[in-house]
């Protein structure tokens, strides 16, 4: 039962040494791609919000993250004031792990 245990164990630090990289460059990646989307974004607005959008949209498909094309179901953009011409951009991908799910979860 002890060497049982302890290949279980041994198994899950191993698919955890593999799924945490995996999972804090994905959340690098998508953190990347939606600043560059974000930065496109406000450069178009004075062109208005349909342009920002749009940009913001476009440079974001070039950033793919973990493989996925980043897209409108992917992306919320908003406008925080008008006045002072500004956007956030959230973005959101699937992760390819299997443990580092809900050791994450668990935070």
């Amino acid at each position: 039962p002890l060497a049982i245990g302890m290949v279980v164990v041994g198994t899950m630090f191993g698919v955890l040494a593999v799924d945490l990289p995996v999972y804090f460059s994905t959340q690098n990646q998508l953190q990347t791609a939606v600043n560059a989307a974000a930065l496109a974004g406000a450069r178009s607005l004075p062109d208005g919000e349909a342009a920002a959008e749009a940009a913001a949209l476009e440079i974001a498909a070039e950033n793919p993250v973990a493989g996925q094309t980043l897209t409108e179901s992917n992306l919320t953009i908003s406008y925080l004031d008008p006045t002072t011409r500004s956007m956030e951009v959230q973005g959101q991908a699937d992760v390819p792990t299997i443990v580092a799910k809900f050791v994450c979860a668990l935070q």
